[in-house]
């Protein structure tokens, strides 16, 4: 099997799991997990989610909590643009543990966006997440939660899988959410996560009102 072949094969198993399965794949994944997805699938999503958070955020010393930040691959490139306020959150310890080695987050907290975080309300000037909002991992009801930790007039800028985004019910939450005038949305564009697989997302940018 080719570099290429395993990659594929293992966001394939990403896309498709079941209850329980999830920890033990980024246990497995963790150490390769840059490798396989930066080099083999040519996983650019990341940037493009740091890139447009940046053009939204007017402060670099903001605030910001990376949400399922796995080995950090977000934060870098906020990193190479200055900021350097940047906590990461992931429910994977062993992603954790390849992030921490980076030196980018001021702190790393090990939690689950499904439920409840331990994290004060209004914190975080800027929220920021890629690949999480994907197949078989996070749904929209954890965005009540990320409006919660984020502060008034904070920015919320995340990948959502393109495949999922009307199915999973993305689009109809934040339509929601804007109509209850807790949030307004600022743009959602279509990019492309991995350029040696098809792969496509939306980035959405949304403001707390």
């Amino acid at each position: 099997m080719t570099n290429l072949e395993q990659s594929k094969s293992l966001l394939v198993r990403a896309y498709n799991l079941k209850e329980g399965e999830a920890k033990p794949l980024y246990q497995d994944w963790a150490n390769s997990y840059d490798a396989d997805l930066v080099d083999s699938l040519g996983y650019v999503g990341p940037v493009h989610v740091a890139d447009i958070a940046d053009t939204y955020c007017t402060n670099e010393d903001a605030r910001i909590l990376d949400v399922g930040c796995g080995t950090g691959l977000v934060a870098q490139r906020l990193s190479q643009l200055g900021y350097e306020q940047i906590d990461g959150l992931d429910f994977s310890k062993e992603m954790l543990e390849v992030a921490r080695s980076k030196d980018i987050y001021v702190d790393l907290i090990n939690a689950d966006l499904t439920q409840t975080l331990s994290i004060n309300t209004s914190v975080y000037d800027l929220v920021v997440s890629c690949g999480t909002f994907t197949h078989s991992h996070v749904g929209p009801e954890a965005f009540d939660e990320l409006l919660r930790i984020i502060r008034p007039g904070g920015i919320v800028c995340v990948s959502i899988n393109a495949e999922i985004y009307e199915s999973n019910g993305f689009y109809k939450k934040l339509s929601n959410l804007e109509c209850a005038g807790k949030i307004l949305i600022e743009s959602k564009v279509k990019i492309q996560l991995t350029v040696n697989e098809p792969v496509d997302g939306f980035v959405v940018v949304f403001k707390k009102l």
